[in-house]
């Protein structure tokens, strides 16, 4: 064998070396006689599929760094034959193979930081989602509103609109403070729907793990740790959604504070009422009632999201046991929504709807007597805290006060609930099938 043949058969080790993805790509090599110009002629990388992003990540980092370290020994072992041509010659080649392998890393890499969309996306749905479901149903608020004000208390659904249309400018007492909840409540979605997906997108291979070695032990004849893991995801995904409640906090009590008092006609605008509340409360007035917020909302969140979450699964499952024949026949009726590179099978858009309704609706019944207590502390016992309006409220009007407003508040959360929740997850189908079409052209 000359050298020459020599000097192919080292370089045809070395690219056994290099992995499938590399070695699928066309190179044409220009030997010169003292200077070997090489380029990269169409690489053509066919896009792995990525069942987990972190695992497939490092692994494809280990093996494509090794590449370095293994064409530089067996550059050594050449060189220690050749003449100074050929070792040009070889160096050339081996730095030509050394630009592939880090190419190849960096759009593997690349690749794979894709898995999932952006955060801002699914922040911008949450805000859409939300500003939707209030455009739609905030008269039914300001009658829920009326209802649980000392000027109010005691009338009924109708008879509260009767009041609001008389006394408060026709149907546009209806539309009171609007624009700025709209504005407030549009950014807390934002920042609710982002913390929400960012913590579950964080947590959720942990969960993943945790439950399929609980169900791998079920299948030696355990079934308690099954139902243990997925009891330990939902209270996973109810402290998350509670988390979530609290960071958007920042922007909406304010909103909603400015809100109520525009609804009830204390103040002619945004505005004026923000202007009032500072200056005469300082900035901390427009936080007035936040523990009554906080003790309202973040378990109407923690169940609104939560519920949600668990009442589509438990659907699923169900419906997976008594038609288990028909899950075939009706897969192509099924939603498929696209959550990073897991298919997950998700309801019909009229049970998404029927589901998130009922959401609202108990969410909404159980967490009454807080809002009408917080509703109070706001606009009648301005200066008490949430505790002393509800020793107030209970020893003017007796327990049942608590519930005021409770059929406006139910009526008005259902519709939100089923408009609400699942335009988000329309939107979030959309971005996940354009995030997919998008990785499939990398």
């Amino acid at each position: 064998m000359n050298r020459f043949s020599a000097t192919r058969a080292a370089l045809f080790a070395v690219w056994l070396i290099l992995p499938r993805d590399v070695r699928s790509l066309q190179i044409v090599i220009n030997n010169n006689k003292k200077n070997a110009n090489h380029r990269l002629l169409s690489p053509t990388i066919k896009p792995a599929t990525t069942t987990s992003s972190s695992s497939s990540t490092s692994s494809s980092s280990r093996h494509l760094s090794s590449v370095s370290t293994s064409v530089a020994t067996s550059t050594t072992t050449v060189a220690e034959t050749y003449t100074d041509e050929e070792k040009g010659n070889v160096a050339n080649t081996v730095h030509a193979l050394t630009l592939t392998a880090s190419s190849v890393q960096r759009r593997t890499l690349s690749r794979l930081s894709m898995s999932e969309p952006e955060i801002w996306k699914l922040a911008l749905a949450g805000s859409l989602a939300t500003l939707v479901s209030d455009v739609t149903m905030h008269p039914l608020d300001c009658i829920k509103t009326l209802q649980q004000t000392e000027e109010g208390i005691g009338l009924s659904m109708v008879a509260a609109a009767h009041f609001i249309y008389h006394t408060m400018g026709g149907l546009t007492g209806f539309s009171r403070g609007f624009l700025t909840w709209g504005v407030c409540d549009a950014i807390g979605g934002a920042l609710k729907f982002s913390t929400y997906e960012g913590l579950k997108r964080q947590l959720q291979p942990e969960m993943a793990s945790h439950i399929s070695k609980e169900e791998q032990e079920a299948g030696k004849g355990s079934t308690a740790e099954t139902s243990d893991a997925v009891s330990l995801r939902n209270h996973i995904i109810f402290a998350l959604a509670a988390v979530s409640f609290l960071a958007s906090s920042v922007i909406t009590v304010p909103g909603e504070l400015l809100k109520q008092h525009l609804q009830m006609g204390h103040y002619p605008g945004c505005f004026e009422a923000v202007w009032h509340i500072v200056d005469t409360q300082g900035l901390t007035g427009l936080y007035s009632g936040y523990d009554g917020v906080l003790l309202r909302d973040t378990p109407y969140t923690a169940l609104e999201l939560g519920l949600y979450d668990v009442f589509k699964s438990l659907y699923l499952q169900r419906r997976r046991q008594q038609h288990p024949s028909n899950s075939s026949e009706r897969e192509e009726e099924v939603v498929e929504e696209k959550v990073g590179d897991r298919d997950e099978p998700v309801l019909q858009r009229l049970e998404q709807i029927a589901i998130a309704g009922l959401t609202g609706g108990v969410a909404g019944l159980l967490t009454t007597p807080f809002d009408t207590i917080k509703t109070k502390a706001t606009l009648d016992f301005v200066g008490c805290s949430f505790w002393e309006s509800a020793v107030l409220t209970i020893h003017d009007h007796g327990p049942e006060a608590l519930f005021c407003g409770a059929a406006a508040r139910v009526a008005w959360l259902i519709p939100v609930t089923a408009i609400y929740l699942p335009t988000y997850d329309f939107f979030k189908t959309k971005i996940h099938e354009q995030h997919e079409h998008s990785r499939n052209l990398v």
